[in-house]
């Protein structure tokens, strides 16, 4: 037999697993150049759709040849996610609640890479975040591209090429994540597993990924939030998001003002994002939504982004939802991953922030989950406020102690006051 003393403790199972496609972001910044210029449409202004390898080197030299910058990052929707929990988590000291001696709760990000510089590269930039990174290697493909174009007014329009990331499947998320995930012993009290899987939209391009996720996260007795990612995929995958959605099978749900728009349109209609909608059209598509979510979906808690106008909300047993508004910036610099700032600092103060937890947050009366919701949007909303202002996905640490505070203010300054004294 093996000696019990030489044996590795397996380390303990997250507390957020985030999955997603680990890819590298090419940020391009065209300035006062159109869209055309890369070959993008005015129509497709703000959206996000896979393109091949070819396109995406067509792309990239299309914008060297116009004068553009361009500077590569480690990125990707869920991957921006899993780094600003983890930033948080530092940011507010184990969080309210929390205590002096409470473990600091971990955070993965499971996807597939290529078996590539790229690939290491990405594995190591995850590590240093503070995120411990559970990738699937694809021996021949290489690690996905996503070329960020950045137009004269802050938005981002997103051409991924999706590499290995396109090739992850149930297996491969059985091999990489399945020893922190898990299943939840019959009967047992105590949590090994994961809190929440935070799960990003485009894994619906994957057939029966999405699905397969849910029901180990259910069996590992987690929560699964779902961000529905980009009006173009909402679309094109409506059914299958649809089927997943009504088998309740999502506690939190995140979308913004298109991604509700394409949620609810007629089969066979296509037109495209809200941006033809007036202010009001607009804001009663996200009451639609967030009414379908909530009743007939059993979400727990579901949030429609409106940009510089906040966001709204709605969480099981309100009838109503609830209008939580954005901090006032100034100057847009840059919308790249305001969107995944929003849903860390949302997941974050929902599941990590408090001594609540998920298996306690289906169980809160409507009024104490109805508080919660909107402390977890005006995070989210501080968040993404403080993205725009900044270039890139990636916020620096004061700007999440400001998140941090923002959404506890008493705590997180006491937490600071211990520190210095």
């Amino acid at each position: 037999g093996t000696d019990a003393s030489t044996m590795a403790v397996p380390p303990p199972a997250p507390a957020l697993i985030a999955l997603g496609d680990p890819l590298v972001d090419a940020v391009v910044r065209l300035g006062a150049a159109p869209l055309a210029t890369v070959g993008i449409a005015d129509a497709d202004a703000g959206g996000s759709h896979p393109v091949s390898r070819e396109a995406a080197h067509a792309l990239l030299e299309a914008a060297e040849a116009a004068g553009a910058a361009v500077v590569e990052t480690p990125g990707g929707s869920a991957a921006n996610v899993a780094r600003g929990v983890a930033a948080l988590v530092r940011a507010s000291a184990a969080g309210p609640g929390g205590g002096e001696d409470a473990p600091t709760p971990s955070v993965a990000f499971v996807g597939k890479v290529g078996n590539d510089a790229r690939g290491e590269a990405y594995a190591a930039a995850l590590s240093a975040a503070g995120v411990r990174p559970l990738l699937a290697r694809a021996p021949e493909t290489p690690t996905g591209v996503c070329t960020a174009v950045v137009d004269a007014t802050g938005q981002r329009t997103m051409r991924p090429f999706l590499g290995a990331a396109a090739e992850m499947r149930a297996g491969d998320l059985a091999s990489a994540a399945g020893g922190a995930m898990p299943p939840r012993s019959e009967g047992g009290q105590d949590r090994a597993g994961p809190l929440v899987l935070a799960i990003e939209g485009y894994q619906l391009w994957k057939e029966g990924l999405a699905e397969a996720a849910c029901d180990a996260a259910r069996r590992a007795g987690a929560r699964v939030s779902l961000d529905l990612a980009s009006w173009e995929l909402v679309r094109v995958r409506r059914a299958p998001l649809r089927r997943l959605l009504l088998s309740r099978a999502v506690d939190v749900l995140l979308m913004n003002e298109d991604e509700a728009h394409a949620l609810l349109e007629d089969e066979g209609e296509s037109r495209g994002g809200s941006g033809g909608m007036d202010a009001a059209t607009k804001r009663a598509v996200a009451r639609d939504a967030l009414a379908f979510a909530v009743e007939d979906c059993g979400v727990l808690v579901a949030s429609c982004s409106l940009g510089a106008d906040g966001a709204l909300v709605r969480s099981r047993g309100c009838a109503e939802p609830q209008r939580v508004a954005a901090p006032r910036v100034d100057r847009v610099v840059d919308t790249t991953g305001a969107g995944d700032s929003y849903a860390a600092a949302l997941l974050w103060a929902l599941f990590l922030a408090g001594g609540t937890g998920a298996v306690e947050l289906g169980t809160l009366g409507a009024g104490e989950l109805a508080t919660m919701t909107a402390t977890a949007a005006r995070a989210g909303c501080a968040a993404g406020a403080a993205a725009v202002g900044c270039v890139g996905a990636q916020l620096p640490n004061e700007r999440w102690e400001e998140v941090a505070r923002c959404a506890f203010p008493n705590h997180v300054a006491a937490k600071g006051a211990e520190r210095g004294s």
